[in-house]
């Protein structure tokens, strides 16, 4: 296979030369794939779609995981994260064997809450072994057991201790991250944050507004109160001097204006071209963002899905700025909009 073929990378110009969008083929080692192996959980936390949805919860089939592992030779990226816990998935370590026989080169992301890493230091070395990326969501330091329901404070420490003695054993390219998604409980936790990744040696932060999943959280909106917004960005701008201080990454997914400008292109989201999202019971989406359901792995091939009628009105859409269904209330799209964030009646399931 040449040069050209082997790019992982989707160009404006290749998307917008092809007459017939479904003529784009999926190629090797470029698809963002996210999957969600399981639906169940085993927190309740405050801000989780899960919590005010009550769907129902199941593992992912045996037959649909096979679909999934046909997927995965086109996948560059494989991420492993909720509406359910990815470390209550039956014989996790397995399939992540699994995923990497097929495609061993691909950078596998977890995100998890960690309290099921408390079965064991072996268990936790077994897991974090076979994948590239641990996304730890800790959404808070003296808020955490108002927001993690019903977490202790005390048992995710353990967890954090767990990881300080064990990521020494891991590759030299593992990357770890902790994330807080921002809220009115939580906001003031934001620096604290970085002191906890520089305590356990996490490389990065992930600092995210909160989806609003039922008219209860809108009073914890940070995009719903321009002081508490001021506030939250006040922050933010001190954890950037002390991510700066301390060498760690900060990813910064709040700032409304930072978005904004980085709206350059004309094709704003290449999601349609590069994402698929597959949930425990088989639905395939064309993102994690809204509902964009494009098809059923469990009856379904993901041929038939990826060149379907649904995944090309998606992209048709975004060709053209005539957004189709979902990408009309998306905030990637329209972040200044701040009832984007409201995602009521809506779950994407991860």
């Amino acid at each position: 296979m040449d040069k050209e073929n082997n790019s992982t990378e989707i160009s404006d110009n290749t998307i917008t030369q092809e007459n017939k969008l479904n003529s784009l083929p999926i190629k090797n080692n470029c698809l963002q794939l996210a999957v969600a192996l399981t639906s169940h959980c085993n927190l309740n936390c405050y801000m989780c779609s899960r919590r005010y949805n009550k769907s129902k919860n199941k593992h992912m089939s045996d037959e649909v995981f096979e679909k999934v592992l046909k997927i995965i030779p086109y996948a560059k990226t494989l991420s492993l994260r909720a509406s359910g816990e990815p470390l209550m998935t039956r014989n996790l370590v397995n399939k992540l064997k699994q995923i990497k026989s097929v495609n061993p080169d691909i950078d596998i992301n977890l995100t998890t809450n960690g309290i099921a890493f408390l079965r064991g230091y072996r268990y936790m070395y077994n897991v974090l072994k076979l994948i590239d990326n641990l996304f730890l969501s800790i959404n808070g330091i003296r808020s955490y057991e108002k927001i993690m329901i019903p977490a202790k404070w005390k048992k995710i420490k353990k967890v954090l201790k767990m990881f300080h003695v064990i990521q020494h054993n891991l590759p030299a390219k593992f990357n770890s991250l902790l994330g807080i998604v921002v809220m009115r409980k939580n906001f003031r936790d934001i620096p604290n944050i970085i002191e906890l990744a520089r305590k356990y040696n996490f490389h990065q932060v992930s600092i995210k507004p909160m989806w609003i999943h039922d008219k209860s959280l809108l009073n914890e909106s940070i995009y719903h109160d321009e002081k508490l917004y001021q506030k939250v960005l006040g922050k933010i701008k001190i954890a950037k001097l002390k991510a700066k201080k301390y060498h760690i990454k900060i990813h910064d997914l709040v700032s409304i204006k930072a978005k904004v400008n980085n709206r350059k292109n004309r094709i704003i989201c290449r999601e349609p071209w590069q994402s698929l999202v597959v949930k425990a019971d088989g639905k395939a989406l064309l993102c994690c963002t809204r509902n964009t359901l494009i098809g059923d792995l469990s009856s379904q091939t993901f041929e038939e899905i990826w060149y379907g009628k649904e995944s090309d009105n998606y992209r048709k859409g975004m060709l053209t700025n005539k957004y189709y269904k979902e990408c009309l209330k998306c905030n990637k799209i329209f972040p200044e909009i701040k009832d984007s964030y409201i995602k009521i009646k809506y779950d994407t399931g991860l």
